[in-house]
């Protein structure tokens, strides 16, 4: 685990997680667990005029993207591009996100 006592911020290392979609597929589902009050980050690529919605479940919300929603749509620019969880509880959390990329925004 790393801090940045400047931002006050902690990561866990090697936290940082591709997001491969199968071929065919614009949607993805990544599960795992966070530690009480990290942050956990995935990378995927994309192209511009692409479009991502990503939603995460926990118990009690406790994990949500570093905006404190447990939703987020976003351009994307092309190459990579980063979402990034938190875990916002004093214990460590399992959590499930669902990603899901569009072109010019049509599903």
């Amino acid at each position: 685990m790393i801090c940045l006592m400047a931002v006050g911020a902690c990561i866990e290392l090697g936290a940082q997680t591709r997001i491969k979609f199968v071929k065919g597929r614009s949607s993805a589902t990544v599960s795992g667990s966070i530690g009480a009050n990290l942050h956990r980050a995935y990378v995927l690529s994309a192209s511009e005029g692409q479009s991502l919605s990503a939603n995460v479940s926990s118990k009690n919300d406790c994990v949500k993207f570093t905006e404190g929603t447990t939703t987020v749509s976003l351009s994307m620019k092309t190459g990579n591009n980063r979402l990034s969880l938190t875990n916002f509880c004093g214990h460590t959390t399992a959590f499930t996100m669902t990603v899901s990329i569009t072109d010019d925004g049509v599903d």
